[in-house]
Order: structure tokens, then sequence, then C-alpha cells
């Protein structure tokens, strides 16, 4: 039987539901929601393409409805804040615990199971897909564990529109949002996360800093639903740009399928002629931070403070003298690198996705994905740089080993030296002037660049 005290509590909270409903209908959704069925495979179909017709239904269905949610989510959270804004602590902890925590819960875990998600459904499409340029040598072999980006790279490399979804859906759930979040997802499931609206966690930490134990006392405040919102519109609209660019690369995939079917030849696609990179060479994951070699998980890349950790653990044999080479060439990859002796940064130049002109290239990129991968980054230069390729005046994006031509705007691969972008126009004209502006570059930009435009 229900006390008195039960219904008391019951109906307020009747009261709060109608209030946030009623905020929730006067304020417009926001955003966009993902459409369905979107695309046309050819009538009658060939029954080679049956697995790539059924996949596509379901995995662009499903992603279309958990970005759906995410955007409802958002507007649900919005709806939510004004409701408490009128409230006291006592009601706020009533509502967050009958209302918010299970939704703020939800929300800020699906932007990784959506970068997830479509890792999995693009592997699966493309390594179908891939039918259509292979013909007779396709093979049916696929990774069968959790995929990662690096991991459908194989798969996906050959498809033109590629690399463009891959530069769209990498800053979800990156970097930025997991420090904005108090790293949420990790925490909570591992071991204490944030609360929301009301409390406090981790008012006791203990750290290991240099061998030296510590204990850290504070604690961490609640996360309050708006800046949550706010996160998740970030996160929201990145889920949006990643599924225009998923759609555009479907549609190439399919017009490759009509070529075959109508006895034509695909223009792209094919798995990576030489898959065999991600097994003799280190490849890196972003999402796990391993570091592999043939197969097996051999250290770990770390970052914290702007410092990334670096720890192998190799074991390997030889029959003679030629023991000594791999430790020659780390010893000699470590010098080239010049590690921790960059010269003074003179000029800091941040740079934007929008500023960047992607150029395809076929295959996995040695070591780490050097992608456009956009979280924060920019453009270092120095005063006295010894080696002056690609040019005497030119930036160094460390973070992910790339250098452009502070000239022509040409960015390039340092690993490889290989052409994988361009700056466009608009932003080379922003780096021109602040270069020429430099007291330090200056006299270099006077030498090398263009006379600037006239005023």
């Amino acid at each position: 039987m229900t006390d008195q005290s039960s219904r008391a509590r019951s109906e307020k909270l009747v009261k709060f539901y109608k209030a946030y409903r009623t905020a929730l209908d006067a304020t417009p959704v926001g955003g966009e929601f993902m459409k369905y069925r979107w695309w046309t495979l050819p009538t009658p179909l060939n029954a080679a393409w049956m697995v790539y017709s059924q996949m596509l239904g379901e995995y662009a269905t499903e992603l279309a409805n958990i970005i759906n949610d995410l955007t409802n989510h958002v507007h649900q959270l919005r709806a939510w804040d004004t409701v408490l804004a009128g409230l006291d602590e006592t009601d706020k902890h009533e509502v967050g615990h009958e209302f918010i925590e299970t939704l703020g819960t939800i929300a800020l875990g699906q932007p990784y199971a959506i970068k997830s998600r479509f890792a999995f459904a693009v592997g699966h499409l493309s390594h179908q897909a891939n039918q259509a340029a292979d013909g007779r040598d396709w093979k049916d072999e696929f990774p069968s564990k959790n995929l990662y980006l690096n991991d459908i790279e194989p798969y996906g490399s050959q498809w033109k529109k590629y690399r463009a979804f891959k530069l769209k859906l990498e800053p979800l759930a990156g970097k930025k949002f997991k420090r904005a979040s108090d790293d949420f997802r990790n925490t909570y499931n591992h071991g204490f996360s944030s609360r929301f609206v009301v409390g406090m966690t981790a008012t006791v930490k203990r750290e290991v800093i240099g061998g030296q134990v510590r204990y850290a006392f504070g604690g961490t405040d609640p996360l309050t639903v708006a800046e949550v919102a706010d996160l998740l519109v970030i996160e929201r609209d990145h889920c949006y740009r990643a599924f225009e660019a998923f759609q555009s690369l479907v549609q190439e995939q399919i017009a490759a399928i009509i070529a075959v079917e109508r006895g034509g030849e695909a223009a792209s696609g094919g798995q990576s002629p030489n898959p065999a990179i991600d097994s003799n060479f280190f490849t890196f994951s972003p999402d796990t931070g391993d570091v592999v070699f043939r197969g097996k998980k051999v250290g770990s890349i770390s970052c914290a403070d702007g410092t990334t950790k670096v720890a192998l653990n190799i074991t390997y044999e030889s029959q003679d003298e030629n023991w000594i080479l791999p430790l020659a060439w780390l010893g000699h990859g470590l010098r080239q690198a010049q590690l921790d002796q960059h010269p003074p940064i003179v000029l800091d130049m941040p740079f934007d996705v929008e500023d960047v002109e992607l150029i395809a290239s076929g295959g996995p990129v040695l070591l780490v994905e050097k992608t456009l991968k956009v979280d924060g980054r920019s453009w270092r230069f120095h005063k006295a740089d010894a080696d002056h390729w690609p040019s005497p005046l030119h930036g160094h994006d460390y973070d992910h080993g790339q250098v452009i031509d502070g000239i022509t705007g040409a960015i390039y691969d340092k690993a490889t030296k290989s052409h994988i972008g361009q700056l466009k126009p608009k932003k080379l004209g922003t780096m021109h002037e602040m270069l020429r502006v430099s007291k330090d570059l200056g006299p270099l930009a006077a030498q090398h660049l263009p006379a600037p435009p006239a005023k």
C-alpha cells in the first residue's frame, strides 16, 4: 500500500514532468533529422549484392535512428534545464534522480556508440562493395573483432569518398569531448563519474607523479544540464557531417555496383593493394592507444598535458650479429625526430577542418593515421630550422607528423613526404599575413612570399 509520503512525492514529480512537457512543446527541437531510404539499388539485384543490400538497409536505418535519438535527447535536456531553473536544491535532486540521470548517462555515451557504429557499417559495406573492383580476386576475409577506423582502412581506402568520410568522423567523441565531459564514459564504467545537477565525486584521488604517491583532495563538481546539452550539440553536429559523408561514400559504392551490373568497370574501390602494411609495419589505433606489429600489441601511446608518451615492449630473435640492426634504426629514428630539441616556436597558427582540401591517398599511412584530423591543431613555425624541406618557410604539426609549405600551402606527411592536403586560399592568405608581420619570420617572408595584394 502506498503511504501518504509516496503519494505526495509522486504528485510533485508529475507536476515537474508536466512542466517539462510544457517546456518541450514550447521550444523547437533544433538540429535536423537524418533521412531514411535515401539510396537506390538496381532492380532486379544480382544475388552477389544481396548481403550489401541487406547490410545497407539495416546499418543506414540504425545510424539514422541513433543520431535522431541524440537530437531528441539534446532537446529534452534543454527542456529539463528550463524546469530546473526555478527549483531549490531538494527539488533539483528529486528531478535529477528521477529523470535526468538516466537521460544524461545515455546521451553522453551516444557519441562513442555512433562513432563505433559508423566504423562497423563502413567497414562491412566497403568490404562487400569491393567485389565490384576486385572481381574474382575478392576474398571474403574481414576482421571479426570490434572495429576501429584503423581496422577498416584496407577495405575503405580505395574509395574516393572514404578519406572525406573519415575526416568528418574522427572529431566525434574526440579528446575535447572527453575532457569537457570529465571523461564521463570511462569513469562511469570503470570508476565513479561526475554526477548530474547536484552532488560531488572524486573528493580524494590517489596519484603517482615521478614515482611518488600523493593524495589530492577536492572533488569534481556535478555536470549541469546546460553544459551537457551544449557539449552534445557539438557532437550531434559532428554526427550530421559524418552521416552526409557516409551517404556520399555509399552512393559511390552503389555507382560501382551499377557499373559492373551493366557490364562495365568500377571507377573506384577494391581492397588496398598493399594490405600487408598493417602487419609489416607498426600501426597505431587512436581509439585504443595500442601500437600493433604483425597482429600483436607491442606498445601503447598516451597523451596528457600536451605530452605524448610512447611505451614499447618488443622481443625479437636473430641468428647472427644483425640483432643490432633494429636497435640501430630505432636510435636513428629518435635522432631524426630530434625529440624535445625543437627550436623555439615564434609563430603558432591555428587552423580548422574547413581550411584544408584533403588529397586522397591509397592504402594506410604508417604508424599513425595522418589524415587531417582536427582537434585544436595549429602549425608551428621556428626561426631557425636546419631542415629546409619542403621550403625555407615551413611549419610543423608535431602531434600528427605533418609539415606545411608556408609559401604554397601544400601539406605533407613528414615520414613519407607524400602530399596529403592543401590549405585553402583564404587561410593561406591569412598565414602569409601572419608571416609578414612576424618579427622573427618577416625577413624570410619578404624574401620568399609573393607581394601582398594591393589594398
